[in-house]
This record gives C-alpha cells, sequence and structure tokens, in this order.
C-alpha cells in the first residue's frame, strides 16, 4: 500500500493507485441491469420462466444502480486532478457523458416509428427532457422513462456533475475527523428517504406495465428517480473515497463484506418496492463493495475482475448499459410472433441478446467514445496522474496503468504518485472545518 504523510494534520494519504476491480465490476453492474430487464415479467409471455426466477431478479437492476451512483461519487473523487477548474471539469465530462447519449437517443427515437414501443411511452412527452437530461425531474413516468428508458439514471449523474465542483470545495474543507461523521449523515438521509416518500400522494398510481405492482407514481419517483435524493449515493461515495484516500478506512475483507450483500439483497425482494425494497437497503452493502474492492487493488491483491478481458467488458460498459434496453425491446417482441416460449427457448434468446449488445457495444466505444475521448479530453498535459477517465454516469473507468501503459482510450498514463485530495485541495490538505 502506497502512502504519503501530510505533516501538517498527521494524517496519511494512500497515492491514487490504479483501481482495475472497479474497471471490471462496472461490466458487471451492466449485466445486473441486463438481467433484471430481460427476465422481468413484461419481456417475455407470462409463464417463459418459473415465477421464482424474475422474483430472485426483480431488484438486481436497482443494486447495480446503487452501485453506479456510488462509484460515480468515489471515482470523481478519488482521481479528481488538482489542475481542473470547473469549466475544464465539465467539458471533459460531456465528452464522456453525452456523445453515446445522444446516439442511442436518435437510435431509439428511429425505431419507435417501425415499433408499438410508443404505447409504453405516452407519445413524444419525454423526447426533449430525455434529450437534455432532466427527465429525471419529473415524476411523470412517461417523461421519465423517456425514450431510451435507461437514460433517466443519466439525469441524475449530470446533476451530481454539475454540482461537483462546489462539492470537492466543500469536501476539502471538512476537518478529516470530521468525515465519518458526514457519511453517517448522508447514509441516514438515503435511508430516511423512503419514509419521507410516504408523505407524498398515493395516486396518481404508475401504469401496470412499468413496474408491475400498485405503486405510487410520486412516491417511486422521490425513491427511485429523482436526482436530489439519488445524488445522496454519490455523495456518500465521494466521502467513502475521501476516508481512503486519508487511510482512515479499517481493513474490509471482500468474503466477510458479500455474505452481508447476499443477505441484504435476498431481504430487498420480500420487501415493498417502493419502501425500503430499493436504494436504502442496498447503499450500505455496496459502499462496503466498493471499499473492499479498492483497497485489495491498492494492495495489490489480484481478482478476475482485474483480468484483462474484464477490463475490456468494463471500458464498454457504459454503451452496454445504453444498448441493452434498446436490443431487448426491439428483437425479443419481434420475435415473439414467430416462437413457442419456454424457459429453452428464452434462455438461448437472451444469451443471443446478451452477446449481440456486446458486440454493438464494443462499435459504440471504438466509434464514438473512445475518439471523443481521445481528441477531446487527452491526457493531463500537467504531467499529473490523470484521473481514471469517467463516463460520467456512474459507469466509471478507474483502471490506473503505469507510464509505459495506455488506458482504454489509448492515451499514455503516467505513473502514479502520491497527490493532495481533489481537484482543488486547499493548501492546508482539507483541515478546514
Amino acid at each position: 500500500m502506497s502512502i504519503a504523510s501530510d505533516d501538517r494534520s498527521g494524517s496519511f494519504r494512500l497515492s491514487r493507485e490504479r483501481l482495475p476491480s472497479l474497471t471490471g465490476m462496472r461490466f458487471i453492474g451492466a449485466f445486473g441491469v441486463f438481467l433484471y430487464h430481460a427476465t422481468g415479467p413484461f419481456m417475455f409471455p407470462p409463464g417463459t420462466f418459473d415465477q421464482r426466477v424474475p422474483f430472485a431478479t426483480r431488484n438486481v437492476g436497482a443494486l447495480a444502480l446503487s452501485f453506479f451512483f456510488i462509484l460515480t461519487g468515489f471515482v470523481l473523487t478519488w482521481s479528481a486532478r488538482p489542475a481542473d477548474g470547473p469549466g475544464r471539469f465539465w467539458f471533459r465530462r460531456i465528452v464522456k457523458l453525452y456523445p453515446n447519449h445522444f446516439v442511442t437517443f436518435l437510435i431509439m427515437l428511429v425505431l419507435l416509428d417501425f415499433t408499438n414501443l410508443w404505447s409504453f411511452r405516452d407519445g413524444a412527452t419525454g423526447v426533449l427532457p430525455s434529450l437534455f437530461l432532466v427527465q429525471s425531474w419529473s415524476p411523470n413516468p412517461y417523461i421519465n422513462i423517456g425514450i431510451n428508458a435507461v437514460s433517466w439514471s443519466l439525469s441524475v449523474d449530470a446533476f451530481f456533475l454539475l454540482l461537483f465542483p462546489a462539492w470537492l470545495w466543500l469536501l476539502n474543507r471538512i476537518r478529516v475527523d470530521r468525515l465519518w461523521y458526514w457519511l453517517a449523515g448522508v447514509v441516514g438521509l438515503i435511508i430516511a428517504v423512503p419514509f419521507i416518500a410516504q408523505l407524498l400522494p398515493f395516486e396518481p398510481m404508475l401504469p401496470p406495465q412499468l413496474i408491475g405492482a400498485p405503486t405510487s407514481a410520486w412516491q417511486w419517483w422521490f425513491v427511485y428517480n429523482s436526482p436530489a435524493t439519488r445524488a445522496l449515493e454519490c455523495l456518500a461515495g465521494s466521502l467513502a473515497a475521501r476516508i481512503i484516500l486519508h487511510g482512515l478506512w479499517p481493513k474490509m475483507s471482500l468474503k466477510a463484506v458479500l455474505p452481508f450483500l447476499f443477505v441484504t439483497y435476498t431481504i430487498s425482494i420480500f420487501l415493498p418496492i417502493n419502501w425500503y425494497g430499493i436504494v436504502a437497503i442496498s447503499a450500505v452493502p455496496m459502499i462496503l463493495v466498493t471499499v473492499a474492492l479498492t483497497q485489495r487493488d491498492v494492495e495489490g491483491q489480484r481478482s478476475f475482475l482485474g483480468h484483462p478481458w474484464m477490463l475490456w467488458l468494463g471500458a464498454i460498459a457504459y454503451a452496454f448499459y445504453l444498448l441493452h434496453r434498446i436490443i431487448l425491446e426491439v428483437f425479443i417482441p419481434g420475435f415473439a410472433k414467430n416462437i413457442q416460449w419456454n424457459w429453452l427457448s428464452a434462455t438461448g434468446m437472451i444469451l443471443l441478446m446478451l452477446a449481440l449488445t456486446v458486440g454493438l457495444s464494443w462499435a459504440l466505444f471504438a466509434l464514438v467514445e473512445r475518439p471523443l475521448v481521445r481528441k477531446f479530453s487527452p491526457s493531463d498535459p500537467t504531467g499529473r496522474t490523470p484521473a481514471p477517465e469517467a463516463d460520467l454516469s456512474g459507469r466509471e473507468s478507474a483502471e490506473r496503468e503505469s507510464v509505459k501503459e495506455v488506458d482504454q482510450y489509448g492515451r499514455p498514463v503516467p505513473a502514479t504518485r502520491a497527490e493532495p485530495v481533489g481537484v482543488a485541495a486547499g493548501k492546508d490538505g482539507g483541515r478546514r472545518a
């Protein structure tokens, strides 16, 4: 573990080590969302799968989204560049966030005219909000599912990215010995959200084809879609990164964290979906998973998440996330008229859609995302260790390479070194109250 001492505070900071496990974990999260959508109650006819299958996967997508939001705050803080001003920061993030979104937005807009999928989107009410990534500010489900339904989460990411320079300025002024209190406070707010949601109107109800259970549109939006509440997970991830960088987080065993994650997830699928079944119950386990994986990487421990194939899949995970729902919605209904579905044929179709999504995701990454990042977001000219480039939606690459290596965009990556926390770290190392 590489650490550097700060004589003014007496604390220790970890150097910004490469975090390959978080890169690989990005694809695990994206696959979780794919699995949720592929096995959901509306993708195949009722009875295709044993009812225990969609029940077991009912919250895996929500769990993955919690991880992505936590990862957004974590990696942005871990990789923050001292030389970055707000303008440069926002420009680099827009280069990563928007092009893939715009391409998939156009693809889905065209496909909607050749399918009956408009019936699930109540006409064109969500077009402009989705285009400008503000759709999640509306409790209207037909607006916040927008055009490409999964892009609602980018609306949350865009909000946090807008706030991040100001948040980082504040974070650098929190006394080190108070970071744990801040993290506890943010987690407490996350847990309080479903309680507060019960104060909102129970009607109107969500359309049954969206969730599959009687659910208040207002309560669902406040718990699951609202940028104001989901950004709390980004804040929690950011605080966790700061605590680790100061060497204050006790050693976490992944072998202990994973059973805890399994238990909490199992409990979640038996809870009401608009109460504690999502978000509140998953935030703490996913923070601990992120911390445990980071500590393993900093200590040089290897895992399958750092395998070259997993790093490749992690690099295309953002494109995979944006494309998978489009492919599932368009292709499976297209085959539905000609196939007698059972669990075997449906499983084969899911595997085929998975392979197709991976292939098209690589194309989107190679033709759109990577060239634009190379052109408009080059490696840091100051010579400092560049950020593990974000895909700006929590689906971030946490990979760090040596000076002789390149990142997934083909840019040279300088060697890591210890440096102050934050893109605008104060001269006192963040000891201000």
